[in-house]
């Protein structure tokens, strides 16, 4: 498996851009674009340096390029500014994590037999581009997790499926807006049906799961970072034809897609 970045192999790409002396109450000059245009922040940087006798940073950071700057008092009226562009590392550790979300979405494809797909931001809007809702609830509370199950099974019911199909699938959303309270403190939960079958959709307002346990998370059976019987992908993955998983820094969205009986599985993504 495809490892992150580590500080050494971050700290090999960093590149030393700045390396001059520092005397008291002469003005300083740059001539590297990115520090001119923080001479004032560096400027008093610098005086702070003078007046306490320690080591100062700053930290610039525009659009794709990431510097770190140091001053430090050397000997009496004599000091240092050193400036290490760090932009080459940021690259490289943007480089390794797709290369991990792309492990990651290659494994849970694998091991789900096609099942569960990680999709980004991106790829999720599409899906689910031009789809319209019929029907819409807020969850706040464990009250919500049957409010859920009873607006899906009384809409499933009412579309005349198998009640095998129906159970299941209410299973499935039970799960889905489980989670998002266990984990979270809520969101939104959707449900339509499509020409060829069913689909709900839970997004919660988490800080979505981290990368280094997602495999566990959704793969692992009974595996939780609290204390409950897992994130429930299991029985999703039992439940459904296909999931749709996208999580970022704002929460998880969780996709369930099933088919209507007699149809032979879901329709190619």
């Amino acid at each position: 498996m495809t490892e992150g970045p580590t500080a050494m192999s971050l700290f090999d790409e960093a590149r030393l851009v700045i390396q001059v002396p520092l005397f008291r109450d002469r003005p300083i000059r740059f001539f590297h674009p990115l520090l001119a245009r923080h001479t004032h922040e560096l400027d008093t940087e610098v005086r702070l340096m003078w007046a306490s006798g320690e080591v100062r940073t700053y930290v610039i950071a525009e659009r794709e390029s990431l510097l770190h700057v140091y001053v430090m008092p050397v000997h009496g009226e004599v000091g240092m500014m050193l400036a290490w562009d760090l932009t080459p590392a940021l690259l490289l550790a943007a480089r390794q994590k797709e290369s991990l979300v792309q492990v990651y979405k290659d494994m849970l494809h694998a091991t789900t037999n096609g099942k569960m797909h990680l999709v980004e931001p991106e790829e999720l809007s599409d899906i689910v581009r031009g789809q319209l809702w019929s029907h819409e609830l807020h969850v706040q509370s464990v009250t919500d997790i049957e409010l859920c199950r009873s607006l899906a099974m009384h809409q499933l019911q009412k579309a005349k499926l198998p009640s095998k199909w129906v159970v299941e699938f209410v299973l499935a959303v039970s799960e889905a807006v489980t989670n998002a309270l266990k984990h979270t403190t809520g969101g939104v939960f959707q449900l339509t049906r499509t020409s060829d079958g069913w689909i709900a959709l839970m997004r919660d307002y988490g800080r979505g799961i981290d990368y280094s346990i997602l495999p566990y998370a959704t793969i692992l059976r009974g595996y939780s970072t609290k204390l409950s019987l897992g994130l429930g992908f299991d029985a999703m993955l039992r439940c459904v034809d296909r999931i749709y998983l996208c999580t970022t820094d704002e929460g998880v969205t969780v996709l369930l897609l099933k088919s209507d009986p007699g149809l032979n599985g879901p329709q190619p993504a």
